[in-house]
């Protein structure tokens, strides 16, 4: 199974920085009711080409009952065995309703080294029960340009000072076209999605 047209990646647009790192930088603390397809992504990938453990956390999106959409560098490499779990329904990461992943697939385009196509799908076992704080997130036929978004995630507050939070963030984009963006910070990874905060203290880094 591929997946063949959706995009998810958010690309940084800042003359500063525009490092590749799982985080909001920045930003406001969010109301779950705000983000109600926010899903806390834990996987203990069981490496394929060594069997080691490794650790890892993302962003994920709930698409419908039992699938989210989530970054494919999250789950590339790792076993089909590998412990997932996804906690929804709470702006803190460890208080929410947690479900345990059956299993998922990663993009057929995606390249480790180039970001490229970086999206993937997990299944959960039971089904997400939607409510006020659970929903499923709508989908976009094209991107929004020139429109303002909002994204949310976990992660680092501050990357100079390694601040971290398990609390919900947000911040304000502006969606940016491909060649615009590429304009300032040169080539970005195919399937990406551009945005800007115009600020340098609040921003997505991926």
């Amino acid at each position: 199974m591929r997946i063949k047209s959706l995009l998810t990646l958010i690309s940084l647009i800042s003359p500063i920085k525009c490092e590749m790192e799982p985080f909001v930088v920045g930003g406001k603390r969010a109301k779950i009711k705000d983000f109600p397809h926010s899903g806390f992504l834990k996987v203990r990938c069981k490496e394929i080409s060594s069997g080691e453990i490794s650790p890892w956390v993302c962003g994920s999106s709930i698409l419908n009952t039992k699938i989210v959409l989530t970054a494919a560098h999250c789950l590339w490499g790792c076993a089909t065995n590998s412990n997932i779990t996804i906690t929804v329904g709470h702006s803190h990461n460890h208080r929410g309703k947690s479900h345990t992943g059956h299993s998922f697939v990663v993009h057929g385009g995606y390249v480790d080294t180039e970001f490229y196509y970086d999206i993937a799908l997990a299944r959960i076992n039971a089904e997400f029960v939607f409510g006020p704080t659970i929903k499923r997130v709508a989908l976009l036929k094209k991107p929004p340009y020139f429109e303002k978004a909002q994204v949310a995630g976990w992660g680092l507050t501050d990357e100079i000072m390694e601040i971290s939070s398990n609390i919900l963030y947000y911040i304000n984009q502006t969606v940016w076209k491909k060649e615009d963006c590429e304009d300032v910070i040169g080539a970005i990874p195919k399937g990406t999605i551009c945005a800007s905060s115009k600020r340098i203290d609040s921003y997505v880094a991926m």
